[in-house]
């Protein structure tokens, strides 16, 4: 996800959380930094996580074969423990994670904004702004489940992008925790990269 460049990461700009600090210790395994590999991908089309070709964007989401518009290269649910919901800021302080290394993959759903969810292995996919299009949409028409489809073809080696303020809803508990320590939303991410531009 298109996220170090327009994080505001400076350490003073980060309060401790409200009622714990992040445990020394996760109860709940974090969900990203993992390959991507298993059930919830599409078997028939092959894709990596990898360096981005954004500058400071972390890792991207690659294809590693060609793919045709209308796929649908990943199916997660909560029921399935492949999408782990968190209903409140005690939930998600209970896990142990890091809060700041969250933000990257903490997305809304457009069906319970008052959730807040992280695709299990997480997705690392950067924003389609203005200068790149988006290759892939995520589809959230069932709670508790979203899908990601290409919205275009796809050639081999291509770096797959999606539009974060369009796929990604707010979730008001969850990006008033991150807003207050610094950091930006993912699905208010679109917006602080508007304003930089203008400034240009």
């Amino acid at each position: 996800m298109l996220r170090v460049a327009a994080r505001r990461s400076a350490a003073s700009l980060r309060p401790t959380l409200s009622r714990t600090s992040v445990a020394s210790a996760s109860t709940v395994p974090k969900t990203w930094g993992k390959p991507a590999e298993g059930p919830t991908f599409n078997p028939d089309y092959q894709t990596e996580f990898r360096s981005s070709q954004i500058a400071e964007g972390g890792n991207g989401w690659w294809a590693l074969v060609d793919i045709p518009e209308g796929v649908r290269l990943r199916r997660v649910a909560v029921a399935e423990g492949s999408l782990v919901k968190f209903d409140s800021l005690g939930d998600l302080e209970s896990a142990g994670w890091d809060v700041d290394d969250a933000v990257n993959y903490g997305i809304g759903h457009w069906k319970n904004p008052a959730s807040i969810y992280f695709l299990n292995p997480g997705t690392a996919m950067n924003h389609a702004d203005r200068t790149r299009e988006a290759s892939v949409r995520y589809i959230q028409d069932e709670a508790d489940v979203m899908e990601i489809w290409t919205t275009k073809s796809v050639k081999a080696g291509e770096e797959m992008f999606n539009e974060y303020h369009k796929d990604f809803a707010p979730c008001p508990w969850y990006d008033t925790l991150q807003r207050e320590r610094g950091n930006v939303p993912v699905s208010q991410l679109n917006a602080d990269i508007e304003k930089m531009y203008a400034k240009k």
